[in-house]
């Protein structure tokens, strides 16, 4: 009987450690994909989230902004279901504590609607305050509508879940269902230099940049990609 039980409890931790590894290799292979993984190829796994089945990477400013001046938060995202998705990312710049309350100035959300498979980038610019060198976190907030279909790409991402800062009580009402405990996606934005002319940072902007044909197949991204 002890024999048969060591035998059982065997087979089971066989399975477990089986449905583990094919649980890995989901995460980090694309098994018999319809399309190809464009952010996947460009950034890797360790830096894409996914939300409703649209995968996206979010990438801040890579040098200090000057008092006064402009920079972007670009995000770069994928569809991965066969049936049109909404992708609308806000930013909202917190309050450090214990510093001044000036804070950068950021757009409305912005979004774009994904056919069927196909990749976007939105770009959002963000203006520094003239006051307040330093560090300054902006959380990000991107959100998904749309519905159906079966996926295209069946390698996922990360899964991302919303955070809402308790002073963006409109953000919560919008974002209420998706909010989840945690840290967030935030960029983090050194404001340093020589102070700029203060002027209006650019408009956001969101634009298609692929989209599969009949075949699955699409035109190459372009060279700004």
């Amino acid at each position: 009987m002890s024999v048969l039980l060591a035998l059982s409890v065997g087979g089971l931790v066989v399975a477990l450690l089986a449905v583990l590894v094919g649980g890995l290799r989901r995460r980090t292979v694309a098994p018999e994909d319809e399309l190809p993984n464009l952010l996947l190829e460009r950034f890797g796994a360790d830096a894409i989230l996914e939300l409703a089945g649209v995968q996206f990477v979010v990438l801040g400013p890579q040098a200090p902004v000057a008092p006064g001046g402009a920079s972007m938060v670009l995000i770069e995202a994928q569809n991965g279901w066969s049936t049109p998705r909404t992708l609308t990312v806000g930013l909202v710049p917190e309050l450090r504590l214990a510093r001044s309350r000036s804070r950068f100035a950021v757009p409305a959300p912005t979004g774009i609607e994904l056919p069927a498979g196909a990749y976007a980038r939105i770009l959002l610019p963000i203006h520094a305050p003239v006051d307040a060198p330093g560090t300054h976190p902006i959380l990000v907030l991107p959100g998904v509508t749309g519905k159906g279909g079966r996926r295209l790409r069946r390698w996922q991402a990360r899964p991302y879940m919303l955070t809402i800062p308790p002073t963006a009580s409109g953000l919560r009402a919008a974002f209420g269902s998706l909010a989840a405990a945690g840290s967030g996606l935030r960029v983090r934005t050194m404001v340093a230099g020589v102070p700029a002319a203060v002027a209006g940072p650019p408009s956001a902007s969101a634009t298609l940049v692929w989209a599969p044909t009949g075949d699955g197949a699409g035109p190459a991204l372009g060279a700004g990609a």
